[in-house]
C-alpha cells in the first residue's frame, strides 16, 4: 500500500511541479530573487533591512536604517514568514521605514539631528506572480518533469522490494547527469524505455530543466523595474527646528537588459526639498529641486552566482532652487557624481560616492557603509 500512496503522491506532484522548484516558498522565492540584485539596486529599496553608515566630507556622519514594515513584524511574529502571510502581507513588504541619526562631532552618544520617513514601493514586482508560475506549468520542461516523476512512481509502484526503495531517493530531487550515472542499471534502463531516450543526459535534462528554467527566470524576476515614492525629513536637535523636508515622488531603478547578469542599471531620482535658510537660520524656507541620474554597471559578475565582484556608477546630478537663493549663487547647477560599490559578501557593501561640485571646483567623497539584510 505504501508504494502505491507514494506513487500517487508523485503523480499529483508532477502536476503542480511548477510551483515546487528550489525555491520552496513564497518568502524564499522573493529573497533567491532579492540576491541577485545588485548592491545598488538594494540600496534603492531593500528587501527585509538596509542599514547604510555614511561618513563624509562634506556634510558630517550620518547612520542610516531603512526595515520594511514586514521585516520588523517578523522579528516579534515569525509566524507572519508562513507561505499565506507572507503572500497577504503585499503593504508591509512594500512599506520601508526611513531612520537615521548624526552623531555630533564630540560625542557619538550626542546626536545633532534625527532623520525619520518612508519609502513605499509603487511597482516592486521582483517575484513569482500566478501568471509566472502558470507559464511554468504549461512549459514542456515542466511537461518533461511531470513524465520523468511519473516513470519513477510507477517502477516504484511495481517493485515493491529494496530496489523500489532505493529508487525512491530520485523521487523528489533535483537530479544532475552524476545522479543518473549513479542509478541502478534497471532503474536506469527502466526509465530509458519507458520515456524513450537513450542517453543519460537527456534524462537528467527531463529530471532537472524545470530548475534550470526557474534559475534563468530569478534572473529576469531580480531586474524587473521598481518604482518608489520617499518621504524624508531631519529635525535638527541643536537648532530646535525642522531642518530638512524631502519628498521623492519618482525614484525608478530599472535594466535594459533583464536576460543578463551583468547589464547595468539605470537609477533616476526626482525630489522637492524644503531646507533651513542658513543666511536667516530659518526652517523650511529655502526650497530646491533635485534630480539625480546614474547607469550602474556591475564589473567582474560570477556567472554561476550572478554576483559582482564592484559595481561603478556614473551619473550627473541637477539642482534647481526656487526659492532663497543665496548671493552669488547659482540659481541651477549641474554636478558630475561617480559611485563605487564593493561586494564584501552578500549583504555587506562599501560603497564610495564622488561628487564635484563645478561651481566651486571642488570634489567631495562619501565613504558609506551599507549592509542589507533578506
Amino acid at each position: 500500500m505504501k508504494k502505491y500512496i507514494l506513487f500517487i503522491l508523485l503523480v499529483v506532484n508532477a502536476a503542480v511541479i511548477a510551483a515546487q522548484t528550489n525555491a520552496g516558498t513564497k518568502i524564499e522565492e522573493e529573497n533567491a530573487m532579492t540576491a541577485n540584485k545588485t548592491g545598488d539596486d538594494k540600496a534603492s529599496f531593500s528587501s527585509i533591512l538596509n542599514a547604510l553608515g555614511k561618513f563624509t566630507s562634506q556634510d558630517g556622519s550620518a547612520i542610516t536604517f531603512n526595515p520594511t514594515l514586514y521585516g520588523l513584524v517578523s522579528l516579534f511574529k515569525p509566524g507572519i514568514k508562513k507561505d499565506d502571510k507572507f503572500r497577504d502581507a503585499v503593504f508591509m513588504r512594500n512599506f520601508q521605514l526611513n531612520l537615521g541619526f548624526t552623531p555630533s562631532d564630540e560625542s557619538i552618544f550626542n546626536i545633532d539631528d534625527f532623520q525619520s520617513g518612508f519609502s513605499y514601493a509603487i511597482l516592486n514586482n521582483k517575484k513569482l506572480s500566478a501568471a509566472d508560475y502558470k507559464k511554468l506549468q504549461e512549459s514542456e520542461s515542466a511537461n518533461q518533469k511531470a513524465l520523468f516523476q511519473s516513470a519513477i512512481g510507477k517502477y516504484i509502484s511495481e517493485n515493491d522490494n529494496n530496489e523500489g526503495k532505493l529508487a525512491e531517493q530520485y523521487a523528489y530531487r533535483t537530479l544532475s547527469e552524476s545522479d543518473i550515472d549513479n542509478m541502478s542499471t534497471a532503474l536506469r534502463d527502466y526509465l530509458k524505455k519507458r520515456l524513450g531516450v537513450s542517453k543519460n543526459e537527456v534524462l537528467a535534462a527531463m529530471a532537472s530543466g524545470l530548475e534550470k528554467i526557474f534559475e534563468e527566470k530569478k534572473t529576469e524576476l531580480s531586474k524587473r523595474t521598481s518604482l518608489t515614492f520617499d518621504f524624508k525629513s531631519t529635525y535638527s536637535f541643536a537648532d530646535k527646528q525642522w531642518g530638512e523636508l524631502s519628498f521623492t515622488p519618482v525614484n525608478l531603478y530599472c535594466y535594459f537588459n533583464k536576460t543578463k547578469s551583468n547589464s547595468p542599471g539605470l537609477n533616476a531620482t526626482l525630489s522637492y526639498v524644503l531646507g533651513t535658510d542658513t543666511s536667516t537660520k530659518q526652517a523650511l524656507k529655502r526650497r530646491t529641486i533635485e534630480t539625480e541620474v546614474g547607469m550602474n554597471f556591475p564589473i567582474k559578475v560570477n556567472p554561476e552566482t550572478e554576483k559582482a565582484a564592484f559595481e561603478i556608477k556614473p551619473g550627473i546630478s541637477y539642482k534647481y532652487i526656487t526659492a532663497r537663493v543665496y548671493r552669488d549663487e547659482k540659481k541651477s547647477q549641474f554636478d558630475p557624481t561617480l559611485t563605487f560599490r564593493i561586494r564584501i559578501n552578500d549583504d555587506f557593501y562599501l560603497p564610495l560616492k564622488l561628487e564635484y561640485d563645478t561651481e566651486n571646483a571642488e570634489l567631495f567623497g562619501f565613504l558609506s557603509i551599507q549592509f542589507s539584510l533578506n
